[in-house]
């Protein structure tokens, strides 16, 4: 039994642009620096516009590897997040994207449009061991 997300990817550069739009440079006057820092102050933005949460448009984000191994840094946020007893890591079982599902994307694209976010900058994805807590 694996945990699985599924949700919209966005890139770790273009995260750090749309922070850097909104003028968020520093956590507490310190000037950021580590991917962790920015990924927990993006993660407490969204949450202070009611992004998340219970009758929001995403459950939590998930900064991860994407795909598995690989040393690109993605944040999903998630619309979907569940135990799923028959996936394996070698055998996924995708989460088919919904119309309520591309509602949520578009209204984060409305959101965050002026800080240079676009549709094709989220992309839809299933990801099993998000947490890479089982390795690759």
């Amino acid at each position: 039994m694996l945990d699985k997300v599924a949700g919209y990817t966005i890139a770790l550069q273009k995260m750090l642009e749309i922070m850097n739009k909104k003028g968020i440079e520093t956590i507490d006057g310190e000037k950021v620096r580590i991917e962790d820092d920015f990924v927990f102050y993006f993660d407490e933005m969204l949450r202070a516009d009611n992004m998340f949460g219970k009758g929001s448009l995403f459950e939590d984000t998930f900064p991860t590897d994407y795909p598995k191994g690989s040393t690109n840094t993605v944040v999903i946020l998630s619309r979907y997040y569940r135990w799923d007893r028959r996936s394996t890591l070698e055998r996924v079982y995708r989460v088919k994207e919904k119309d309520e599902d591309r509602a949520a994307k578009l209204a984060f694209v409305a959101r965050f449009g002026e800080y240079g976010l676009r549709d094709e900058d989220l992309t839809w994805v299933t990801v099993v061991d998000p947490s890479m807590r089982l390795g690759s």
